[in-house]
């Protein structure tokens, strides 16, 4: 987490980030809802909508969403234990 002086909040902590849903490009499928495992997404209005207390972004409702209107603001690289170690063994 970053500190106050990095853009954190007043508690010393940077603001949750979450899946990002482009508004513009969404249809309103409804198809990125029921693939969240722990039930993070819900359809407001219309409008998807993150609860960020459950999200642990595994990236299921970026690989529902049939026009790509949800994006994790990072990108999830998985790498086998012994892989890539920070001595260049493995």
């Amino acid at each position: 987490m970053l500190p106050r002086e990095h853009g954190g909040e007043e508690q010393g902590l940077a603001e949750p980030v979450g899946p990002v849903i482009d508004q513009e490009l969404c249809i309103a499928c409804g198809d990125c809802a029921p693939s969240c495992p722990q039930d993070a997404l819900s359809l407001v209005e219309g409008a998807p909508q993150v609860d960020l207390e459950r999200c642990t972004y595994c990236g299921a409702c970026e690989s529902a969403c049939p026009v790509g209107a949800i994006a994790l603001p990072f990108e999830i690289v998985l790498i086998t234990p012994g892989e890539g170690d920070e001595h260049g063994e493995g």
